[in-house]
């Protein structure tokens, strides 16, 4: 029987509070992440990685390091104190995160058990979407009071979530599995039994949820993918692959009705595009207070706070429906520009690594880095009409992606190195015969 040892139970924890943090939706248990928790599951990494305290030499980092400070300067200007220091206290436990020196064997651990929990996420929602009891009735201790009443609504309506409790969150963690599965595909340049059913269970589920800026994204990263690792993919097996994809979607939606969901909500809501479903009023305040202060804004974290100023229903504030649009309110022009240059460098630096023959060869870091890059274009796309940037699950997991690239990158490196030891070796050595 094989010995567990400590820092083997350290990776179970951290494995455990990454599913917490990302994949418990809007669930009772999603309650318990607070900043504590971003703060733990950071330190437990440092730990098991013999953190010394030096700062890598990357650009996601100093940069990341440059949006942290600039985020406290505008403290001096803040709006809501609670909100901006909560929230910047978990930008840099994400910057900490970044700066770990993580082994490709456990971040590689980390995303396959993410794989498992989004299938039991997956099945729970085709399983509400037979028998709605299932949930509402079953599972209702994961339910918070305050979201009963929308969660019954919500499955009044065909929108199914199952344990994630919230349709959002659902299809959001419903891209997550795709992602793992799309990622295992563009390694073995093949789809097959293993990758069709969790394929169809993700894809079921998402519909389900009746999300449709989400449904659409895995097509989206999908195609991007392939573009990016279509010199590596056969023609015919590009073929082969886009046909199995168009049949898997027609049988879906023509055996499993409920799936139509999403299509009905493009034809029926199809007068709502003029408002953006009513999205153009959060929008409105968004703008509002850019245009009050357009250099620095409000501080992070502070869009609730101004609604509520503002004369605001209570019931009717939340966050506003648009990452970008929100950043500029809360952040001003300074910030946005910060946070824009961090979202198309790690964009950049995924896409050269996929590129990068030593990366190629390694198959833990082609995957992971394959996995990263749909993380990072379902959260720049879903940014759109979605609230990532203030969604903690959803801040953590694009981080967790750029942890992924800086790893995979310095891997690189210090092969690169090696490589250059040994030419430098030999040519010493030859010099030496001669």
């Amino acid at each position: 029987m094989k010995k567990v040892s400590f820092s083997n139970f350290i990776e179970f924890i951290i494995i455990v509070l990454i599913i917490l943090i990302t994949l418990t939706g809007g669930s009772i248990f999603n309650n318990l992440v607070e900043v504590n928790i971003f703060l733990l599951t950071t330190l437990l990494f440092v730990f098991i990685n013999d953190h010394k305290g030096k700062l890598k030499k990357n650009g996601l980092i100093i940069l990341s390091i440059g949006i942290g400070i600039y985020l406290l300067i505008d403290v001096v200007y803040m709006y809501h104190i609670v909100g901006t220091l909560g929230y910047i206290s978990i930008f840099f436990c994400m910057i900490e995160l970044m700066n770990c020196s993580i082994k490709v064997e456990f971040l590689s651990k980390i995303v396959k058990w993410i794989y498992i929990y989004c299938i039991v996420v997956g099945i729970s929602i085709i399983l509400g979407s037979i028998n709605h009891s299932i949930i509402l009735d079953t599972f209702s201790f994961m339910i918070p009071k305050d979201l009963i009443i929308q969660m019954e609504y919500e499955y009044s309506k065909g929108y199914i979530s199952g344990i994630a409790v919230g349709k959002a969150f659902g299809a959001y963690i419903m891209n997550i599995g795709i992602a793992t599965v799309i990622s295992r595909i563009s390694l073995e340049k093949k789809i097959n039994i293993k990758t069709i059913i969790p394929l169809g269970i993700f894809i079921i589920a998402l519909m389900l949820t009746g999300k449709r800026v989400l449904a659409i994204i895995p097509i989206v990263a999908t195609i991007a993918l392939l573009f990016v690792n279509i010199k590596s993919i056969k023609k015919s097996r590009i073929v082969t692959m886009i046909l199995i994809g168009i049949i898997l979607a027609f049988f879906i939606v023509r055996f499993v009705p409920s799936t139509q969901i999403v299509i009905k909500r493009f034809i029926e809501d199809a007068d709502d595009l003029e408002t953006f479903n009513n999205r153009d009023t959060m929008w409105y305040y968004s703008l509002k207070m850019f245009n009050n202060k357009p250099i620095i804004g409000y501080g992070i974290n502070t869009y609730r706070t101004f609604l509520r100023n503002n004369g605001v229903v209570e019931r009717l504030i939340m966050n506003g429906h648009n990452m970008y649009l929100q950043l500029l309110g809360e952040t001003g022009i300074v910030g946005s520009i910060l946070f824009f240059v961090l979202f198309i460098m790690a964009l950049f630096k995924n896409y050269k690594l996929l590129k990068n023959e030593l990366i190629i060869k390694n198959k833990r870091c082609y995957r992971l880095l394959n996995f990263s890059m749909y993380i990072q274009i379902l959260f720049l796309i879903y940014g759109i009409t979605g609230n990532n940037m203030h969604t903690y699950s959803q801040i953590f997991t694009y981080f967790f992606a750029l942890t992924i690239v800086i790893n995979c990158e310095n891997k690189v490196k210090i092969e690169n190195n090696m490589i250059k030891e040994r030419k430098q070796y030999g040519a010493n050595n030859c010099k030496v015969k001669k």
